[in-house]
């Protein structure tokens, strides 16, 4: 697999090319586990944009929602620091229904973080 395999998928899940982007899992099953010159999965690349529909769809074809980038930082609190309130509730959701109890604990974490840098904790 190659970086433009990574590419062609994450455009076509943008584009909502749905029928495209099956057809590129089916030929290859790892390609959400791909990453690109930062290390995002494209699941990650489409959180850090608030493409809630795209992340659900990856996510209902198997993409882990436990992924980070080369940095080390989980989508969670990329998605909790850009203040995408309504994706965040998706993956608090999917957590608390799924095996991701650790996607859990890192969207508490990220909520009491951005929480923080409020100001009406400050003070």
């Amino acid at each position: 697999m190659n970086e433009a395999l990574w590419y062609e998928l994450r455009n076509a899940v943008y584009a909502k090319e749905f029928g495209i982007a099956e057809s590129l899992l089916k030929a290859n099953p790892h390609l959400t586990d791909l990453r690109d010159g930062i290390g995002e999965t494209v699941l990650h690349f489409l959180a850090v944009e608030n493409d809630a529909e795209g992340v659900a769809w990856l996510h209902n074809g198997g993409s882990d929602l436990d992924t980070k980038n080369k940095f080390g930082t989980p989508v969670v609190f990329e998605v909790a620091e850009l203040g995408y309130t309504d994706l965040l509730l998706w993956f608090a959701q999917r957590a608390s229904t799924s095996r991701h109890w650790t996607v859990m604990a890192k969207i508490s974490s990220a909520i009491c973080e951005s929480m923080r840098k409020t100001t009406w904790f400050s003070s």
